[in-house]
């Protein structure tokens, strides 16, 4: 069955309340699979995080993580590694950071990318300290031995962490100008600014294009519901650009976005219904044969 629509969302905060899919979300859910118009979920988790939300695989078909580094089909257990950046990036954007005196976190490749080594150089970062201490069985400081010998196959991305919001130093933005680099906030502290480094043109815009390219999809037939920052490159791709009541008003001012319900009180729901109008064929979407395969913990995640 050729596909009319998709509709692609974000996670925490506009599908997940902290971290939790809700039981309205699920019935959502239920009336797109049943209007054969399949979900896809974009995240900036990563791959290891994606493991904590209980239900994901059960609600979305597909999964771009990692802002679209990755895609996680549900009825796979391994991800698939879709964009890194390479050794040489890798210690050239780290000499950067530690000039600028940031604190940072570096990423393993997929399927490792829940394992990372970090550097610190501000004297207090509570929101470092919350992820070190959440992710502590995967965190390692950098080695003696740094960038070039912890990361010799390079990484998949780069995260900042900036113990406030302020607007990043222009300067530091121009130096890893080769680089895609966006803003969003803190999902553990929710006020802490991060500042995410992706191979060029990795961004949640272009991971959709990718994604419904593949499909012989266009932005015509995208609907697209955010609430932060990093969510504005998907926003303005798709001609159906939604944000939740929870977002920031920058957002909600975006060229054609409608404001919808707050997430975990209808957001979801609303451009589901939406979407239903817009794209439903009224034929059942096939999911996977069977429960969606498990995410698996083994060795190769760590």
């Amino acid at each position: 069955m050729k596909l009319k629509g998709v509709l692609a969302s974000d996670l925490d905060g506009t599908i997940a309340v902290k971290g939790v899919i809700g039981a309205g979300e699920f019935r959502a859910a239920e009336k797109l699979r049943l209007a054969g118009i399949p979900l896809l979920v974009v995240t900036g988790r990563n791959s290891l995080s994606l493991q904590w939300v209980d239900g994901l695989r059960e609600l979305a078909d597909e999964i771009l993580f990692s802002s679209g580094a990755g895609l996680q089909v549900a009825s796979e257990a391994l991800p698939r590694e879709l964009h890194w950046l390479s050794a040489g990036e890798v210690q050239r954007i780290a000499g950067i950071l530690n000039d600028f005196g940031e604190d940072y976190c570096i990423l393993h490749r997929i399927p490792r990318s829940g394992n990372f080594s970090w550097v610190r150089r501000r004297p207090e970062n509570a929101d470092l300290d919350s992820r070190l201490k959440l992710y502590a069985r995967w965190a390692k400081p950098l080695p003696p031995g740094g960038v070039a010998r912890a990361f010799p196959e390079g990484a998949v991305h780069i995260l900042v962490i900036r113990p406030s919001f302020p607007a990043p130093d222009s300067d530091l933005i121009s130096a890893l100008s080769e680089w895609s680099v966006f803003t969003g906030t803190s999902p553990l502290d929710h006020s802490s600014a991060w500042l995410e480094i992706f191979p060029a043109g990795v961004n949640k815009g272009g991971a959709l294009s990718e994604w419904c390219a593949r499909r012989g999809l266009s932005a015509g037939s995208v609907m697209a519901l955010g609430n932060d920052y990093n969510d504005v490159p998907m926003l303005e791709w798709a001609a159906y650009p939604r944000v939740v009541g929870n977002a920031p008003d920058s957002l909600k001012k975006l060229p054609g976005a409608a404001v919808l319900p707050p997430a975990g009180e209808g957001g979801f729901a609303s451009a589901v219904e939406e979407a239903v109008a817009l794209f439903g064929t009224g034929r059942e979407r096939a999911r996977c044969q069977g429960k969606a395969a498990p995410f698996r913990e083994s060795a190769a995640w760590l």
